[in-house]
């Protein structure tokens, strides 16, 4: 019996010849559907009308020949114009935009809006050089008003340091000049405007200061957007000088000396020292202001502003040192009291408004929301008293609202 060797898949035997392929017939399932074609016959080809040849089958000629003429023979301003060069940009932009145009015959300005051009717009006012040469702009009816009538910025002449040849323009020069408003609104004050605006020009041109008339515009630029009421005056600023403290406070029983005294401690906000200026004021004339030269607000624009002009007239008076005028009126015979919050277990007499007799000289010492009096300041006082409030969820007022409650209450 023959025995064969075990082969691998696809490995033939040498011995046993291989079958011929089957040759593929049109019964063949597996066969083309259409007649084979012989690899030794060539392709068909047919001929251009240049004598070229190229293959059939559905294609037409070259691409040269389909592309038209080489690029060479081609002109390129036939299809595109004319270079660039030689083309007009005006003819495709319209004529070019005159300098000198008018807005009334501009037919792209629906709205016939006259906009001024530049050199007809005024000077430009640099109003931080205008202050480093001693002047400020005061704003409001009644600030200028009062400022005219009290005089006391214009009595110092030495206080203003006109340096003239360092302004940038020629056209506006640091000097005292009122503003007005050209026209003012129908709103019902308009009435009471125009009658104040003589007074207050005849004040003006009797201390020779130069009137001029604004647009509102420029007075808001002046007035830094702050309400005007289309008046601003230029002025030198309110400069009070500091007074020793052994000549602010006069005895008690002297007539001229003022029955209450406002001593203000590190009242920094403007706003609340115009209110308590403008309280003060309309409260009794018989009210003095004392404020420290470094722990207290500048005499501003805004806060004769907040004050309604009450500041040009008040007396205010400046110290170096809070405490040593504390203690000097002390020694005078006056009470020191201080405002504050209502702490019954503290080391001061703490007592409520109602328990203080009103008819006593007495210095006020009011201090910042935030800080309240500074305690070097407290070691100076008789006493504390508190404003008696009976809401729970606000535990304080404005420092300007509670000078008015205690002004009323001591002054009564």
């Amino acid at each position: 019996m023959k025995t064969t060797s075990a082969r691998s898949w696809g490995e033939k035997d040498d011995d046993t010849p291989s079958p011929p392929p089957p040759s593929p017939s049109d019964s063949d399932e597996f066969s083309f559907s259409r007649p084979r074609k012989s690899s030794s016959s060539p392709p068909k080809r047919s001929t251009d009308n240049e004598g070229r040849k190229y293959r059939s089958g559905g294609r037409g000629p070259p691409s040269e020949d389909r592309r038209g003429p080489p690029r060479g023979d081609r002109n390129f301003n036939d299809r595109q114009g004319p270079p660039r060069g030689d083309r007009n940009f005006n003819d495709r932009r319209g004529p070019p935009r005159s300098n000198n145009r008018d807005s009334s015959n501009n037919s792209n300005n629906s709205n016939n809006r006259n906009f001024p051009s530049k050199e007809n717009e005024g000077p430009r006012i640099n109003l931080r050089h205008l202050e480093s040469l001693g002047f400020e702009h005061l704003f409001g009816l009644s600030p200028v008003l009062n400022a005219l009538k009290s005089g006391r910025r214009f009595t110092d002449p030495s206080s203003i340091s006109l340096d003239l040849d360092s302004y940038e323009s020629d056209k506006v020069r640091p000097e005292k000049i009122l503003f007005i408003q050209e026209k003012f609104g129908t709103s019902g004050r308009s009435d009471y405007k125009e009658r104040l605006k003589d007074q207050i020009i005849e004040l003006a041109s009797s201390q020779n200061i130069k009137i001029s008339t604004l647009d509102k515009g420029t007075l808001n630029s002046l007035s830094s957007n702050r309400p005007h009421q289309g008046f601003v005056l230029r002025c030198p600023p309110l400069l009070l000088p500091s007074t020793k403290s052994s000549e602010i406070f006069k005895s008690p029983s002297d007539p001229t000396s003022p029955k209450l005294w406002l001593a203000l401690d590190s009242v920094l906000d403007p706003v609340n020292l115009g209110s308590i200026i403008r309280t003060s004021s309309f409260l009794s004339n018989d009210i003095g202001v004392l404020t420290c030269l470094k722990n207290s607000a500048p005499l501003s624009p805004i806060v004769s502003s907040t004050s309604a002009g009450a500041m040009e007239n008040a007396e205010i008076v400046v110290c170096n040192n809070m405490v040593e005028c504390l203690n000097e009126a002390k020694d005078k015979g006056w009470r020191i009291l201080i405002a504050d919050a209502y702490k019954p277990e503290t080391k001061y007499d703490t007592r409520l408004l109602k328990e203080w007799e009103p008819n006593i000289p007495t210095v006020l010492v009011l201090g910042s929301e935030g800080d309240g009096v500074r305690s070097v300041v407290k070691k100076c006082c008789d006493g504390v008293v508190s404003v008696e409030g009976g809401g729970e969820e606000v535990d304080s007022l404005n420092v300007s609202v509670s000078a008015g409650i205690l002004i009323h209450y001591f002054m009564r």
